[in-house]
């Protein structure tokens, strides 16, 4: 799976107005916790980006409850988003390691730590497996991919996929067109 984000641009199922299907998945899930910190969209990137502060800590749990309670299913993060990692695992922890979670995680920036990272991230986050694995801003695209794919292989992770501000995908393209190629990737679940 490869996608594109953008601000203003939702991908909201009409049927319900309210879940966002995973793009060549059945899994659908809204609200998202993810890097937008706004009024409206919490984000894991600034919000839960607290350290160890206990209050604190209980406040992003809260957050995630609440987006459990309204339906939501997925929490995106990111090992460059400070101590968001760990504030997810306690509040996973919290609230009973909901089973409805869908887990979304990106790469970090340097590819020959890959697998290592993604397992220091789980072990933050204390789940079995990642359900998606996202190369993180095409930061080391090149090779980020193929560990994803061997870690999906051996069922580490679910789904593999691509992160980046419309900016960046805009200029990349052909980087996206080569990644499908290179690894068999459906060009239908390519979406620009």
């Amino acid at each position: 799976m490869i996608g594109r984000s953008c601000r203003g641009r939702s991908r909201i199922d009409p049927a319900d107005g309210l879940h966002r299907p995973c793009h060549g998945t059945c899994d659908a899930f809204h609200p998202v916790i993810g890097r937008t910190d706004s009024r409206d969209r919490p984000g894991t990137w600034i919000t839960f980006n607290v350290g160890d502060d206990p209050v604190l800590n209980d406040e992003c749990t809260n957050v995630m409850g609440a987006s459990f309670q309204a339906g939501g299913r997925m929490i995106d993060c990111s090992p460059m988003y400070g101590s968001s990692q760990s504030v997810i695992g306690y509040g996973l922890d919290q609230l009973g390691r909901p089973e409805k979670l869908f887990s979304a995680e990106k790469s970090g920036s340097s590819a020959a730590d890959g697998a290592a990272q993604i397992e220091r991230s789980r072990r933050f986050w204390d789940v079995r497996q990642f359900d998606l694995v996202q190369v993180h801003n095409l930061v080391t695209w090149e090779a980020h991919p193929q560990t994803l794919f061997e870690m999906k292989a051996s069922g580490q992770i679910r789904y593999v996929g691509i992160t980046a501000v419309c900016r960046v995908i805009q200029h990349s393209q052909e980087s996206l067109r080569a990644l499908a190629k290179r690894y068999g990737i459906n060009q239908k679940t390519v979406a620009t």
